[in-house]
């Protein structure tokens, strides 16, 4: 098992040099937004139709948003992957989040948050069945699997 926090690749120049996208079985996109109209978390799994979004409380903040999409990302792929509907054994999985805060809070040593210590416990399962690495996606950049996310919150 490799679990990996890659957010130092955390500029945007990274991403028109590179293509990050290529080399994963399973990509995994994360969102979280805040509105007049309130707050969500969406995520989807590319080339699937695992999928999710989530309406949160008026009171959750953006950052909370992120987080919470990547827990249930998580919780959406551990109970495919219980069914039999996705088979996780020796593939490789990466969760590209936008939120350079929220990768930050997880991969720090010292959590006080339930909801960040909730995501990390999902993340760790998940990476006890596959190859997993989280990676910054720059939003807003007409990234496909990103903008998908996005929609799925209304953007």
């Amino acid at each position: 098992m490799r679990e990996e926090v890659q957010g130092n690749n955390t500029n945007r120049d990274f991403w028109k040099t590179s293509n990050p996208l290529s080399s994963y079985n399973f990509k995994v996109f994360t969102d979280g937004s805040k509105t007049p109209n309130g707050c969500g978390a969406g995520f989807h799994v590319q080339d699937t139709s695992c999928r999710g979004s989530f309406r949160l409380p008026d009171t959750s903040t953006v950052f909370q948003g992120e987080v919470f999409a990547i827990t249930m990302a998580c919780q959406n792929i551990l109970n495919w992957h219980s069914n039999d509907l996705m088979i996780l054994d020796n593939a490789s999985m990466v969760i590209y989040v936008d939120s350079q805060a929220a990768i930050k809070a997880l991969s720090s040593f010292r959590t006080t948050s339930s909801l960040i210590k909730e995501c990390k416990g999902m993340l760790n399962n998940l990476g006890s069945l596959c190859d997993l690495t989280i990676m910054w996606v720059p939003g807003h950049t007409n990234i496909q699997g990103n903008e998908d996310a996005d929609l799925l919150l209304g953007g």
